[in-house]
């Protein structure tokens, strides 16, 4: 996305800035200094439907986000910011990777970790 092969994705004023992903980064509500916001700008529901997730049923997942597109993007957020370590995550089903991360989110360790690495990362 961030090189332009995909085509950017259109955002409404109801999308909170804080599920704004900005490529080639994975933080969320982190805007990348020197590149345009808005060619780049994704959510995890625009990866899900990008990539064709869609429910049990069949159905596409436009009102409800993919948990496994959550987890996958959510892990690599955790690896941006130096949280996890690959080590971590890499024998994990999708079920344990959504816990995982979802723990690892929540833990207020994790907000230093995020302004450590704005700071020098």
């Amino acid at each position: 996305m961030a090189e332009g092969r995909i085509a950017p994705f259109e955002h409404g004023e109801s999308v909170k800035k804080s599920d704004l992903r900005y490529a080639p980064s994975f933080v969320p509500g982190k805007e990348i200094e020197g590149v345009p916001k808005t060619p780049t700008a994704y959510t995890v529901l625009d990866i899900g439907n990008y990539l064709g997730r869609r429910r049990s049923n069949g159905e596409r997942i436009n009102g409800g986000v993919d948990v496994n597109t959550r987890a996958a993007l959510d892990a690599l957020y955790l690896l941006e910011v130096r949280a996890i370590k690959t080590f971590d995550i890499k024998s994990m089903n999708w079920s344990r990777l959504g816990k995982f991360v979802a723990d690892m989110k929540a833990r207020p360790s994790l907000g230093s970790c995020v302004a450590y690495f704005n700071l020098f990362g």
